[in-house]
């Protein structure tokens, strides 16, 4: 059955959530061309040592060229608490669509609002949403474990930041969008190996 792009939020328009596997399966069954125009990282600011961050993903879909965003992000399941261990059980990633940023809590919370951290563009080659999913998806299901030190939301969100520069070049980048060059990856830092892992998988699927 096909799906129209209005189905994706609330019956009110309102913010819908998904699973990501639940989205890449919602994702096969739309009518609708998806696109991406940019794809920026986000920063929760807070007091506690726990910082968030997440990707913020501005699409233009059919002839018409109706907006929607994506939000992707990686927590942990323990209630979205971090406990000091090693790994802190299987990671949830999900997917929000909204039609925009004031629509979402995280812009509703009074001073901390999202910082904008950096962005990756595109012009003349817009890459398919679909794409983004399934790096979304293999990140997911290779790296399964949470872990507060090498794994958490910072890593999620940059390894498929780089992942979507290196598979589709973008026309201009700016801010924090490149991969630690540290032999030991922490904090949201990760190896060139892994971004390389997640791009084969893409380019396999679509072999």
């Amino acid at each position: 059955m096909l799906i129209h792009m209005p189905c994706l939020l609330e019956s009110d328009e309102g913010p819908r959530k998904y699973s990501v596997q639940d989205f890449l399966d919602v994702a096969r069954s739309i009518e609708t061309e998806i696109k991406i125009v940019a794809c920026d990282l986000y920063r929760i600011p807070s007091l506690s040592s726990w910082r968030h961050e997440f990707l913020l993903v501005h699409v233009r879909m059919g002839i018409d060229g109706e907006k929607l965003m994506f939000i992707i992000e990686r927590v942990p399941r323990n209630n979205g608490t971090q406990e000091m261990f090693p790994n802190d059980g299987v990671a949830k990633e999900t997917i929000t669509v909204m039609r925009t940023r004031e629509n979402h809590e995280y812009w509703q919370r009074s001073g901390q609002a999202p910082v904008y951290r950096g962005t990756l563009q595109w012009r003349d080659f817009l890459p398919p949403l679909s794409d983004i999913i399934k790096l979304a998806n293999t990140a997911s299901t290779m790296f399964e474990y949470y872990n507060c030190y090498v794994r958490r939301c910072c890593w999620y969100a940059r390894i498929i930041l780089a992942s979507m520069a290196e598979a589709f070049p973008p026309y201009s980048k700016e801010g924090t969008t490149s991969f630690s060059k540290r032999r030991f990856a922490v904090f949201g830092d990760y190896k060139f190996a892994q971004v390389e892992l997640l791009i084969l998988s893409i380019l396999s699927a679509s072999s």
